[in-house]
């Protein structure tokens, strides 16, 4: 048995024209998805998701300019994020 193969591989993704690779979080971090399943919840669980990645890919990056980004790039980070964790939008 080799548990490493269980391991989350880093996918590469264009986002604004410029390249982002992201690695995906981690079962300690299954709390974020299960905030996703509660309709109230769901837009922070978002927004925690895409820093909390984020943070996992770029730890130098500062989490208030991640809260910068653009909403004219929302549906493409999003559509990045939810498939580096194989997760459907």
């Amino acid at each position: 048995m080799e548990i490493s193969r269980l391991f989350g591989k880093p996918k590469t993704y264009k986002i604004g024209g410029e390249d982002f690779t992201f690695k995906p979080l981690e079962l300690d971090n299954i709390d974020i998805l299960i905030g996703m399943e509660d309709q109230t919840k769901k837009a922070e669980a978002i927004k925690t998701l895409i820093i909390t990645t984020f943070k996992k890919s770029y730890p130098d990056v500062k989490e208030e300019d991640i809260k910068k980004i653009s909403l004219e790039y929302f549906e493409e980070l999003t559509k990045a994020i939810l498939d580096v964790h194989n997760l459907k939008t």
